[in-house]
């Protein structure tokens, strides 16, 4: 997998995900020696930010005909799913006196 390159000479000279795999590996040998390392935190997120790029580049999307209903299922179901997602992260307020047990 190919995630970004130039062209030298007339080939296509790309980094691949091995190449950006040894930083990375680096960044967390030295993030688990000294936490406060400015260096292997740099090196560990832009290499972990280089392969999503990488995979996010190299995705290719196809979609094949859908009638209305099926598409209107796939929306309904993926933006409801999405919703009760949310709702269950909603902080519940209680009221003072529910909270400790004692009768109102």
């Amino acid at each position: 997998m190919y995630l970004f390159g130039t062209s030298l000479f007339g080939q296509h000279i790309g980094i691949t995900s091995g190449m950006v795999l040894f930083p990375f590996m680096f960044g967390i040998g030295m993030i688990f020696y000294n936490a406060k390392n400015y260096f292997g935190w740099l090196l560990a997120v832009g290499s972990l930010a280089a392969m999503i790029f990488g995979v996010i580049a190299s995705t290719h999307f196809v979609l094949r005909t859908l009638t209305a209903y099926e598409l209107l299922t796939i929306l309904v179901l993926s933006f409801g799913g999405l919703g009760l997602l949310l709702s269950s992260l909603r902080r519940i307020e209680t009221k003072p006196n529910e909270s400790d047990g004692t009768p109102g």
